[in-house]
């Protein structure tokens, strides 16, 4: 006989086994587990996305607008447009960058301008080992917030010359051997975590109008010193979170690595 009774419907019956309330709880309670695990991981790694998405676009729209600057006015040098004949001539704290900041503003589309502000110092910025970054406020800047939420601190002054012979760097792959100025690009504005490597990062503007990151291998050959690249052991440039690293040339380890923060 078929082990198995015919139903009404012609079809066989049989008998189901529901889980017990403790099966049920216990399956919960892994899957808690779980995603208290991961769930954190992935919030991290998104976070880590989107500040780097957020740079590249930042560092796209400075770099396109300069070379834009350069081009409308026939010009292959960064320092000999209309934009840097306004910038102080000297690399001090406490230039007035009124001027610039004016004629910054025509060319980029900024919701706000502080020509000669205190933000950067009171914005409490850490540095990538979590301690305080003490320094912040002694960059004298301009800045500039933009409508996505991102804000630009900038410390432009005349060219300063490579002390490395130009035709070295070039033999070492290097493009950058004039730097007109810092800036620092902060990802989200005001918003957190407010940390050097994480949301806050450090360019050198170069010659030719393309932003340079700290840290990165054209900065070195540009310095002539392998304490600015972020691989090295150097507390303030160094990018790593197995020391008391300050993380100033993390935008160096970003780019280098294909645009991911792999720390």
């Amino acid at each position: 006989m078929n082990k198995f009774a015919l139903n009404h419907g012609g079809g066989a019956s049989r008998s189901l086994k529901a889980f017990t309330l403790a099966e049920v709880l216990i399956t919960l309670a892994i899957i808690g587990v779980v995603a208290a695990l991961t769930i954190p991981t992935l919030i991290t790694k998104y976070q880590k996305q989107q500040y780097v998405t957020q740079l590249k676009k930042t560092v796209s729209v400075l770099n396109n607008g300069f070379r834009n600057i350069m081009a409308s006015e026939g010009v292959l040098n960064l320092a000999n447009t209309s934009l840097w004949a306004k910038a102080p001539d000297e690399y001090v704290t406490g230039n007035n960058y009124s001027e610039f900041a004016q004629e910054f503003a025509k060319h980029f589309k900024v919701l706000e301008v502080q020509a000669n502000s205190s933000i950067m110092g009171e914005m409490n910025y850490k540095r990538l080992n979590g301690k305080t970054w003490e320094s912040a406020g002694a960059y004298g800047v301009s800045y500039f917030h933009f409508a996505d939420g991102s804000t630009i601190y900038v410390q432009a002054y005349k060219p300063i010359q490579s002390t490395v012979p130009v035709d070295e760097i070039k033999k070492q792959g290097g493009k950058f051997y004039e730097r007109l100025g810092v800036i620092f690009v902060d990802t989200n504005g005001d918003q957190g975590p407010n940390m050097l490597g994480r949301d806050l990062f450090q360019f050198m503007i170069g010659q030719d109008g393309n932003l340079y990151p700290a840290g990165g291998k054209d900065t070195m050959y540009y310095t002539g010193l392998d304490y600015y690249n972020w691989d090295n052991s150097n507390k303030v440039y160094g990018c790593k979170t197995d020391g008391d690293f300050f993380g100033q040339g993390c935008a160096g380890r970003i780019i280098e690595e294909g645009w991911q923060m792999n720390y």
